[in-house]
């Protein structure tokens, strides 16, 4: 009888252990990392070291909707909150998740024509080159349109939660057709200020312009909190460095603001599908108050890696660029003058893809690639303390972008399945959102 009792307490020890190996033949979504406590040794440094001590990840692959744009962003005001775009049925929905306990849906809100347009043109309306058409909290959403027989696009501003449109530009209506002049646009780190306006193609083009009716040929800055206007701003562009080059430029906008004072950055960025390291980005420092506008001078102009794009931070006065001198190198410049303040070297065979400086550059995270062994890594440089580099995360697919939350001390990589940029972008990828939260 003892034989049988031991027999049967060995067949249910068995079953129980194949069921705990199996998962009960269930994958799960999502999963929740614990690492290791923080006096346990790494290769490189910890998960993050001192004030950035990396406590939990949280991660979960989704359907990519959107050619190289953002799909998933931090919910404001809600600690363990995101919201991403998905496709249900035929309708392109946002939906709000919490992370926690295996990114359960807390709402849906069924997504504006323009961006079911932008699913259905597969990444942007207009079909030019991929931009960050929706805001990086994710509230927000322009894109640019032109009508069969018009010369000039328009740009359009869409609240994603209120659902209100708004006509910011026309070009139809002030002179400048789409093949002379292109529209910018471009958002603040912390999705509080709007940047648009139209630039010229080329020098010749600005060169030949109306100079009669300068107002068509401005940059606007719309408050994103209030709704209203801010003092429009006048850069010369025929002096700039973005036009030496008689090609046809595409510029991209990157802006950081503290307070009334704004930083902003119009950078070149080349059509081919490869991107090169020596485009031209021009710097510029503006005050947004009073009511009279102003000219634009630049403060500085410096060459920078495209692929990497431009951070820019005016609480710290600070420009980061990547930059390929004597290996891959972060260069930090003093957003008055262009002086080099501080720099980091990269390891070998090491590319920066994205670049992201937190708390007033107490620290810079970037996403970083191995040519050697083809992998992608999300490494912290705790800059306010000189620390050395520190892996937070291997294995990512390539990051289309990263989003810090100051308030609730998390960050959000935006990822695709492959290491690649064209192969996370084909139709049906999967994409990765990767949630690290710090200590407090």
């Amino acid at each position: 009888m003892k034989e049988k009792n031991g027999l049967y307490r060995r067949i249910l020890l068995t079953f129980a252990l194949a069921l705990i190996c199996s998962g009960c033949g269930r994958t799960p979504e999502s999963r929740l990392i614990l690492l290791p406590e923080p006096e346990q040794e790494q290769d490189e440094g910890q998960a993050g070291e001192g004030c950035y001590t990396v406590q939990k990840i949280y991660s979960r692959e989704y359907e990519r909707l959107f050619y190289s744009m953002n799909q998933v962003s931090l919910q404001e005001n809600e600690r363990h909150g995101i919201r991403y775009f998905k496709r249900e049925g035929e309708v392109t929905q946002e939906v709000r998740l919490d992370y926690r306990y295996g990114f359960y849906e807390t709402g849906k809100v069924i997504a504006n024509k323009a961006v079911e347009e932008l699913y259905l043109y597969g990444g942007n309306v207009t079909g030019q080159e991929p931009e960050n058409q929706f805001s990086p909290d994710g509230q927000w959403f322009f894109w640019k349109e032109r009508e069969v027989g018009e010369a000039g696009e328009k740009l359009l501003l869409l609240n994603l939660q209120t659902g209100e449109q708004r006509l910011l530009l026309d070009g139809n209506g002030v002179g400048c057709p789409a093949d002379e002049w292109q529209i910018l646009a471009g958002w603040d780190t912390d999705s509080s200020l709007f940047c648009y306006g139209f630039c010229p193609r080329s020098r010749d083009i600005w060169n030949s312009r109306d100079t009669e009716d300068p107002d068509s040929y401005r940059i606007d800055f719309l408050d994103l909190k209030t709704g209203e206007g801010l003092p429009p701003a006048y850069p010369s562009y025929g002096e700039l460095g973005i036009f030496r080059d008689p090609k046809e430029k595409r510029i991209r906008v990157y802006a950081d603001r503290e307070e009334e004072r704004l930083l902003l950055a119009l950078a070149q960025t080349e059509p081919e599908e490869k991107p090169v390291s020596d485009s031209v980005a021009c710097v510029f420092e503006l005050r947004l108050s009073g009511e009279e506008s102003q000219e634009m001078p630049c403060s500085f102009e410096t060459l920078y890696e495209e692929r990497a794009g431009i951070c820019l931070d005016a609480e710290a006065n600070l420009c980061c660029i990547a930059l390929k001198e004597e290996g891959e190198r972060l260069l930090f410049l003093d957003t008055g003058t262009g002086d080099l303040k501080n720099f980091l070297h990269l390891p070998v065979n090491t590319e920066v893809r994205r670049i992201l400086l937190l708390d007033g550059a107490a620290a810079a995270v970037t996403a970083e690639f191995d040519m050697q062994t083809e992998e992608n890594s999300l490494c912290l440089y705790q800059l306010d303390t000189g620390g050395g580099r520190q892996v937070l995360y291997r294995g990512l697919g390539f990051v289309f972008r990263l989003q810090y939350d100051p308030v609730f001390r998390r960050l959000l990589a935006d990822a695709g399945s492959e290491i690649y940029e064209r192969q996370a972008c084909e139709l049906y990828s999967k994409g990765q959102a990767l949630i690290l939260e710090f200590g407090e």
